[in-house]
């Protein structure tokens, strides 16, 4: 089933719908994955999903753990595609893990893997990860993988929305909130034979929304979810409807003792403003990055329009430059960069087109690259302001 993009749901809407989620739900319980965990559901659809490819699959396993996916792939009866594997992640597998490692099969670690070439991937599989994320981490996943693909790429987003106990600060989502994040997707979602919901959904690489655009609508996101969760307590709490949601109230008890007990739905709302509150305090990156991912932006600019006339898009800013140059950097470049005005830098949404030529003519006229690169983005940012507005009083 196609989802378009966001659709401006009430609050009302979001509570009945995710009321009616736990009424199917709340009474299972979601197993923690073993690393021999390889004959799954999640593996074989993702498995099913390779074996349509009709040519050799470069394939990103990002958070990897410990290479369940490359141990299900290997075991495999489903005929598959030459798949060249690359697993990622923050701490290395285990030893029984590594000896599934071969000249078609390697893991690198997340620092090695930004060096890799841009568009190397024509698959990318992010499996049982984002609900233990910060929304920075999240974002910057969703812009290293929207960068690896292909053009054409296809992304799996595979993660669970009843989730393990023990796991802390982990925050489920749901498959009905992707159409907040991305422009569109193919949701594939599935219920376990256990009665575990399961989000499995396709995305291509042009629908994911590159680092900031992302990051804005994570935050939005876990916003309303904050919300959705405090907007169901008090519903509950409404006077009526404890007869008519007594089980549902049991069912979100923390002990199982109190049936009036609604410290799960108050937990997830505390975690989803824990999320809130970690991304809002976020410092800042350093002045000198800053400088330096401008720097690399107004070269690219400079490049693309002098050597083939053509205006860049903040996608293909992220693409040219995120090996280089941290997505915080570029992205507060880029905020400073848009303020002094279109009529110069005329960096644009993609799929916006807009007419530049006169502006960019006009900058150059005013402008040296190597003045700016010597006197740095403080002086542009000066030299700018009083071509706008005029001279400072």
């Amino acid at each position: 089933m196609e989802k378009d993009k966001s659709n401006g749901e009430g609050q009302d809407q979001r509570s009945d719908k995710l009321i009616g989620f736990f009424k199917e739900t709340l009474n299972k319980v979601a197993p923690v994955a073993g690393a021999d965990l390889y004959f799954d559901k999640q593996c074989q659809s993702i498995i099913k999903e390779l074996s349509e490819f009709q040519k050799p699959v470069d394939l990103l396993d990002y958070g990897c753990g410990n290479l369940r996916l490359l141990n299900a792939l290997s075991k495999s009866n489903i005929p598959l595609p030459e798949i060249r594997y690359c697993g990622t992640d923050l701490k290395q597998p285990s030893t029984e893990g590594r000896k599934l490692l071969n000249e078609s099969a390697e893991f690198v670690s997340i620092p090695e893997l930004h060096k890799k070439p841009t568009a190397r991937f024509d698959a990318a599989v992010l499996m049982n990860v984002i609900h233990e994320i910060s929304l920075h981490d999240m974002a910057v996943i969703f812009e290293d993988i929207r960068r690896l693909l292909k053009p054409g790429g296809l992304f799996l987003l595979v993660d669970m929305s009843v989730l393990p106990e023990g796991e802390p600060l982990a925050l489920p989502f749901f498959s009905w909130e992707l159409a907040d994040l991305f422009q569109a997707y193919t949701d594939c979602s599935y219920t376990s034979k256990t009665g575990i919901p399961v989000i499995f959904t396709k995305i291509k690489k042009e629908d994911i929304y590159y680092f900031p655009k992302i990051l804005e609508k994570l935050t939005t996101l876990v916003q309303l979810k904050r919300n959705t969760f405090s907007d169901i307590a008090c519903r509950l709490n409404e006077p009526g409807l404890k007869k008519r949601y007594g089980d549902l109230l049991h069912k979100l008890s923390l002990s199982g003792d109190k049936v009036y007990d609604l410290g799960k739905l108050m937990l997830m709302s505390g975690h989803a403003n824990y999320r809130w509150m970690e991304q809002a305090n976020r410092g800042y990156p350093p002045r000198d990055d800053i400088e330096n991912a401008a720097i690399a932006i107004l070269e690219l600019f400079f490049d693309s329009w002098q050597n083939r006339k053509d205006i860049i898009s903040a996608n293909n800013i992220f693409e040219s430059l995120g090996a280089a140059h941290n997505y915080e950097s570029l992205a507060a470049a880029l905020k400073v960069m848009t303020q002094f005005g279109g009529f110069f830098f005329p960096v644009h949404e993609p799929h916006k087109p807009l007419n530049a030529s006169e502006s960019l003519e006009a900058f150059q006229d005013n402008y040296d690259f190597n003045d700016i690169k010597s006197k740095g983005l403080g002086w542009l940012q000066s030299e700018c302001y009083e071509r706008i507005y005029g001279p400072l009083q």
